[in-house]
């Protein structure tokens, strides 16, 4: 069995020994380095839907979250529009499945109507 050194930075070591501490103590044994990173690694991975009712938000922050999201949404144009079918157009021609060009699986037509 090889032993690699790793490098970490003095903060992390501050860190990973207060987690040795907290299972040592939950443990009631000692435990090594290897042991308490394979714990932190096999932590199971947070997602998005994990935070989902964490941020209290008061009235006025949601109100100047929406306001803000309404006043970049409005600069956006979709597809539909006449500038936005322009712009789509454009994007349509460097297409990953080469639709513009005829050598994709789709018509340029049916990867437009794909976005409607």
């Amino acid at each position: 069995m090889s032993l690699p050194t790793i490098k970490i930075r003095d903060d992390t070591y501050k860190e990973l020994k207060q987690v040795a501490g907290e299972l040592k103590l939950l443990l009631k044994r000692p435990v090594s380095m290897d042991e308490v990173l394979e714990r932190l690694l096999s932590l199971p991975k947070l997602k998005p839907i994990d935070f989902q009712g964490s941020w209290k938000m008061k009235d006025k922050e949601a109100e100047q979250l929406f306001t803000s999201l309404g006043h970049h949404w409005s600069r956006w144009k979709y597809p539909g529009s006449e500038a936005g079918l322009k712009r789509f157009q454009k994007r349509a021609k460097r297409s990953y499945f080469g639709a513009a060009e005829g050598t994709g699986p789709f018509s340029l037509d049916d990867e437009m109507k794909a976005h409607d």
